[in-house]
Order: C-alpha cells, then sequence, then structure tokens
C-alpha cells in the first residue's frame, strides 16, 4: 500500500546523545536517527527477519544497537534534549474520531468513486491484469514499467544480487 504521509516526524524533538558512547567503527542505518526528520519507509513485519542481522551490540540497558542489511539500526528509548515528559500514543494533531474517520472513508472507498489520474488508471489495469495469489495467499504481482526496462540499466542485475545475498 502506498500512502502520502506516514506519521509525523520522528522522533518529535532533538534527543540527546552527547552521553552514549557510540562505537566508531560501526555505521549507522540513520546517522541522524536523534534529529524529528520524516519517516521514509515503513516495512511490514513479514520482512523483519529478512532484513535483521544476528550481531547486536549493547550500549547500556537502554539501547541496543541492531544490525540489518541497511547498516545498525539503533534501538531503544533515549531522553529527550529538552528534558520534558512525552507521551507518543498519537503523533498526529487531528482528533483520533476524525483518523478513525478518514481511516474507514478510505477502507469503504468504492471502485466507481474513485477519480483515476492515468498513472493510477495504468497502475490499477496493470494489478488487475497481472497479478495472482500464491499458496500462502500473497498477492505476486508482475513489475509495471511506465518506460522500457532497458532505460534502467545495471540496476537490474545489482537489485538481483542484493536480492539474493538477503535469501
Amino acid at each position: 500500500m502506498v500512502v502520502p504521509k506516514i506519521s509525523s516526524v520522528t522522533p518529535s524533538c532533538n534527543l540527546d546523545i552527547s552521553k552514549l558512547s557510540l562505537p566508531k567503527h560501526i555505521k549507522l542505518a540513520d546517522p541522524s536517527f536523534h534529529k524529528p526528520a520524516k519517516i521514509s519507509m515503513l516495512l511490514g513485519a513479514q520482512v523483519l527477519f529478512k532484513i535483521i542481522k544476528a550481531d547486536q551490540i549493547k550500549i547500556n540497558d537502554s539501547i541496543t544497537l541492531q544490525n540489518s542489511v541497511f547498516n545498525y539500526i539503533v534501538t531503544g528509548g533515549l531522553p529527550t534534549a529538552d528534558d520534558k515528559l512525552h507521551c507518543f500514543l498519537l503523533s498526529e494533531q487531528e482528533r483520533l474520531e476524525n483518523l478513525i474517520s478518514k481511516f474507514w472513508q478510505l477502507e469503504s472507498m468504492e471502485d466507481e468513486s474513485l477519480n483515476l489520474n492515468s498513472q493510477t488508471k495504468f497502475c490499477e489495469d496493470h494489478f488487475v491484469n497481472n497479478h495472482r495469489r500464491d499458496q500462502t495467499g500473497h498477492y505476486i504481482v508482475q513489475m509495471a514499467f511506465l518506460k522500457e526496462p532497458s532505460c534502467l540499466g545495471e540496476s537490474k542485475k545489482t537489485a538481483i544480487r542484493r536480492l539474493n545475498s538477503l535469501w
């Protein structure tokens, strides 16, 4: 599913990492993890064990560095730089009722009510004509291209090598 916004910026404020002793030899998946920024991608739980590697580095009682295919991920909790207490139950400014209402509106959209632009229409048609379900119920969809795949150069070989290294 592609959505225009996953959440507001995360973390909600700068985190104080001055007292953390992060090993110099490791590469972080997000070197700016302590600064508020937009979330680029949200991965589902079904891929978690495909991206996580075995080694971990325990920094203290609350912080662990977990190795992954994206380099090390910082897990745990940190005090905020402004030492205020925060509750992160809901990061959106909208009321919960409005968010739930919007969710159900999206979930209950009828096909005839969609106003599709040409690219969206192309994707819809491609999905309808090129999908199947495997024995586990997962959808398998053939890759859609707006241009000839040859314009990708060597990226296909690079992607296949990277995927093969994950499996």
